[in-house]
């Protein structure tokens, strides 16, 4: 009965995975596939190219890996020209591959002008009954919210932030574009795929585990969408918060693919308030000791308390 479970749990494991690598292969990075970084420079980029190419060339690699490596090598080609040229790379790096479809599109649209019989194809290929996708919109800038307070507004501060490129910020980022950025193309493209794999393989889903099926296709689902996204800002920003700056001051960096914003928000104080540019004080008072009379000591930013004989 043990070797059962033990057989059983590591098909659901093998099935989740093999679900896994469907997923990721159909979200195929250009990046990746020649193994380098997104910042990686056009020299890096071709002595890359021609190391793989060296290894996945169809003519040296025969037997039962040939056609393995036919279609890798037909992936490198693919990637090689679109990372090669710095302006597919740029729109690439902006908006994934939605750019290429809509050039496939636009050369259909030439030789079909009434989409009678290349709509047809178009439905086939995307899946969208035979319309064209959106095209791209600009990108939403990336806003991060940082906090000062009172005394830092008033002397002034130097501040340093250190974004990085993950797959939680992709999609914190996309999800600011709204329902018309690549979060939502991306949901749309991966959505049919996810169907079609549970309708083919239910057992992935259904049966015993399932509270631990359910989580690991989740998690595959959503690491396909992170990696259609365009790639997050990243880099170290400085700036100095100058006196004076009120709540609601935005710091802008231009950024590729999109703009970094940085917005202040004012720390509150514990017994001050910041009216335009004075500082408010309030405390309550007996009656009793307002008749005998009383000190008070008002708070300051930089310098001592100030007291006041009421």
């Amino acid at each position: 009965i043990i070797y059962k479970d033990h057989v059983s749990n590591g098909r659901m494991i093998l099935r989740c995975f093999i679900a896994l690598l469907s997923i990721f292969k159909a979200s195929g990075d250009h990046y990746a596939t020649l193994g380098v970084p997104r910042t990686a420079d056009s020299a890096t980029i071709r002595v890359a190219y021609r190391k793989l190419c060296l290894q996945c060339h169809p003519d040296k690699v025969k037997g039962k890996h040939a056609v393995a490596a036919e279609e890798r090598f037909k992936r490198i080609q693919e990637a090689y020209s679109v990372l090669s040229n710095e302006q597919r790379r740029q729109q690439y790096d902006t908006f994934g591959t939605k750019h290429e479809q809509w050039q496939q599109h636009d050369q259909r649209q030439q030789h079909d002008s009434f989409g009678t019989t290349g709509s047809n194809r178009w439905w086939q290929q995307y899946g969208s009954f035979g319309t064209a996708p959106e095209r791209p919109t600009v990108l939403q800038p990336s806003t991060h919210v940082f906090q000062c307070s009172l005394k830092e507004l008033h002397e002034g501060s130097n501040r340093q932030f250190v974004l990085h490129d993950n797959l939680l910020s992709r999609l914190r980022d996309a999800t600011a574009d709204g329902i018309d950025g690549p979060a939502a193309r991306a949901y749309a493209i991966f959505g049919p795929l996810a169907i079609n794999i549970l309708w083919h393989h239910p057992s992935l889903l259904l049966g015993r585990k399932w509270w631990l099926r359910v989580p690991l296709f989740a998690l595959a689902y959503l690491l396909a969408v992170c990696r259609m996204l365009p790639p997050a800002p990243a880099g170290t920003f400085q700036f100095y918060v100058k006196p004076g700056w009120r709540e609601g001051v935005r710091v802008t960096f231009q950024r590729s693919p999109r703009k970094v914003v940085f917005v202040l928000r004012e720390k509150r104080h514990p017994k001050l308030v910041r009216q335009r540019d004075d500082l408010l004080f309030s405390c309550s008072l007996s009656k009793r000791a307002a008749r005998r009379g009383v000190q008070v000591k008002v708070p300051q930013l930089v310098e001592p308390p100030l007291i006041l004989q009421l």
